[in-house]
């Protein structure tokens, strides 16, 4: 049995959520069998946790108990008690806001079971909380690693699909298809280049939503990109002239990950 043991240095909020995920996991979750592993992943995983973040972690159960943690849920250790994230109560400021995937470890295990992208990206760079026999940390190490074959399949797939959407006359393709539907071919290429730039890196793309953050730790990143991040992730404007900036720039950023 394997817990971690985070320092706390004083006003380090990762340090301190990672203590309160420890105790909740020691109280709470180890007393149960199925309980295989714990592992936190987002802000309090990356060191990047806030003093209001919530704790986000993936529980490993064999077999799955869903009686055993709520999926979200805040979580007031003095008494002892659950409540809605959505509570307005005053004196929830004590309150620990838990959000757990839990997950058949049985399923997860299996050779032919499909790991997301987005899944394999969290658990790359979770913290292990608890692990009862290891076998959880093998597993992580095992299906979130990306093989060379599974790099240039993304970047074959990635290229493919954003010069298909860039390599053509952005004039004529904003008098054909308007204002909405070049914008959102554009939205689309930046996503698909985005894609390929974690797999460029040997990295799994997180959430689409919290891609941004990771995406400036990466060790490269195309000049296109890294010179101008804000330019990329959104047109200046609503016109053509700034459609056909971003669209420009996105096509440099293609050309520089295909070079």
């Amino acid at each position: 049995m394997s817990f971690s043991s985070p320092a706390e240095p004083d006003g380090d909020p990762t340090g301190h959520k990672r203590q309160q995920l420890l105790h909740y996991t020691r109280t709470h979750l180890v007393p149960h069998r199925s309980v295989s592993a714990v592992v936190a992943v987002g802000s309090v995983a990356a060191g990047l946790a806030r003093a209001d973040s919530d704790i986000d972690a993936t529980i490993f159960m064999e077999p799955i108990d869903l009686h055993v943690a709520p999926a979200e849920a805040i979580w007031r250790p003095r008494d002892n008690t659950y409540h809605s994230i959505f509570s307005a109560q005053p004196d929830l400021d004590d309150g620990i806001q838990l959000d757990f995937t839990r997950l058949d470890l049985a399923t997860w295990r299996k050779a032919e079971h499909h790991w997301p992208e987005h899944t394999r990206a969290a658990l790359a760079d979770g913290w292990v909380a608890f692990d009862r026999t290891g076998e959880v940390s093998a597993l992580l190490a095992e299906r979130t690693s990306m093989s060379e074959q599974q790099r240039r399949q993304i970047l074959d797939e990635v290229l493919v699909a954003a010069a298909g959407l860039l390599r053509q006359d952005s004039v004529h393709i904003w008098a054909v298809l308007g204002a909405a539907e070049a914008f959102d071919r554009l939205q689309t290429a930046y996503e698909e280049l985005v894609r390929g730039v974690f797999a460029y890196n040997r990295k799994w793309q997180p959430w689409r939503g919290r891609a941004l953050r990771s995406l400036s730790r990466l060790s490269y990143l195309p000049p296109a990109l890294g010179d101008d991040l804000e330019g990329a992730v959104r047109s200046a404007g609503d016109g053509l002239t700034a459609y056909r900036a971003r669209s420009e720039q996105l096509e440099l950023v293609l050309d520089q990950l295909v070079g």
